[in-house]
């Protein structure tokens, strides 16, 4: 059940209003046996397979990835996958793909399994550590959680990643607008990245560009793409 030859991805890019151009793509995992991938995760939870399962879906996608790209690459991670005494270990093992660390975005899921674990000095030093290393740590679906400000102040995350709930009829609500400009103006002020993601409506994009947003993701720029779509498209620019 847990073979790397099982783990495939599809890739959704990150654009950048502004410079017009795509400055990434977020690994999204899919299985040969499980449609969803949020079944297979559980499962993984339930055997105590979830370090496997998390590490491999990464590797997979380091080596598909691993054709000379010079864009970020984002990867999800679960917060015990990085408190596991093997991760440091496999972060120097995934060092033969002669990967850019500084293009490798690495995404904390948040799951109500694992909230506690954010409490953890632990986790905060490792995450210091995969910083001091190179790689870039991203705080997803910030707005979703009750805790996401807590945690973006007391991680200092180099990219933040925004619920689709503030993109969802963005441009019909001057709340969400307002809250956006607080983001914008407050990751500017960390030399923090923000990333608004579920844009799927030309007017929340155009919204959003108003706003300065700089990286959106979601439907309206591109649905997920198998890896040889997203190659030929990135080898023809």
């Amino acid at each position: 059940m847990f073979y790397k030859k099982d783990i495939n991805h599809v890739f959704q890019p990150v654009f950048s209003p502004k410079q017009r151009k795509v400055i990434g793509y977020e690994a999204l995992m899919r299985h040969d046996f499980f449609p969803q991938p949020d079944v297979i995760f559980q499962i993984a939870r339930e055997l105590d397979k979830l370090y496997l399962l998390d590490s491999l879906s990464i590797q997979k996608a380091i080596e598909t990835f691993n054709f000379g790209y010079k864009g970020f690459l984002f990867l999800n991670i679960f917060p015990s996958t990085l408190l596991t005494s093997e991760f440091l270990i496999f972060l120097e093992e995934i060092q033969k793909y002669q990967i850019n660390p500084k293009k490798i975005v690495f995404e904390l899921n948040e799951t109500v399994e694992e909230e506690n674990i954010w409490n953890l000095p632990s986790l905060k030093n490792q995450i210091s550590v995969m910083q001091k290393l190179g790689f870039l740590i991203a705080l997803d679906d910030v707005g979703a959680g009750a805790a996401s400000l807590k945690k973006i102040i007391e991680i200092q995350p180099d990219m933040i990643k925004l619920d689709r709930f503030f993109s969802v009829k963005l441009a019909e609500s001057n709340s969400k607008q307002e809250l956006l400009t607080f983001f914008v103006n407050f990751c500017k002020s960390q030399k923090s990245m923000l990333v608004l993601e579920g844009v799927e409506e030309s007017v929340d994009f155009v919204t959003a560009e108003r706003l300065d947003i700089p990286f959106v993701q979601g439907y309206y720029i591109s649905k997920p793409l198998p890896f040889k779509q997203v190659k030929k498209k990135i080898l023809s620019e």
